[in-house]
């Protein structure tokens, strides 16, 4: 009535023991290409990011990716920084670009899950916006390279100041991937 299964359960775990794990990996990548501007009242400010998708994660899923913007002043515990980020659909010259060419007046293509918002904590000097599903859309050229927009207002502006010819990186990317 009752088989020994312990011959087959025992080569089943062994199997299941001796199957390679996927390990993830982690790459971190400066942002340097950037422009900073402002609209003619200064109550408005883009930040706008340019990088190439890394060589190291050509053929690699990207299980996750973070941009990661510095801020010039720590969130102090009642703000809400309303920051949108979204993948720029035109080309652009960090020498040559200027509020006209891309103000009220680019419209960037929401990428499945919506619109991205900043996400800090009270004190830190770092916006962390999930930027996956546009990566994604990058690696599979189901949308252009073109880089990433960030719309603030003046409420938020104190926070993103930043000017052509810094030193200092505009931003950092943190991809998760596995191969």
């Amino acid at each position: 009535m009752f088989r020994n299964i312990t011959l087959p359960l025992f080569l089943g775990l062994m199997a299941v023991l001796l199957v390679p794990q996927i390990q993830a990996d982690t790459l971190s990548v400066a942002i340097n290409s950037g422009a900073w501007i402002q609209n003619p009242d200064s109550t408005q400010g883009r930040l706008l990011l340019s990088f190439d998708i890394p060589t190291e994660l050509q053929g690699a899923e990207v299980t996750f990716a973070e941009l990661l913007v510095p801020l010039t002043s720590s969130i102090p515990d009642s703000s809400v920084l309303a920051v949108e980020c979204h993948p720029l659909l035109v080309s652009w010259s960090s020498e040559e670009v200027a509020w006209e060419d891309v103000g009220d007046t680019l419209s960037s293509e929401v990428i499945n899950d919506g619109t991205q918002y900043a996400t800090s904590s009270e004190g830190s000097q770092v916006a962390y916006f999930d930027i996956t599903n546009i990566i994604k859309s990058w690696q599979d050229s189901s949308l252009a390279n073109n880089g990433l927009i960030l719309y603030y207002d003046s409420a938020t502006l104190p926070y993103f100041t930043y000017k052509r010819g810094e030193s200092a990186p505009f931003a950092t990317v943190r991809f998760d991937y596995t191969h």
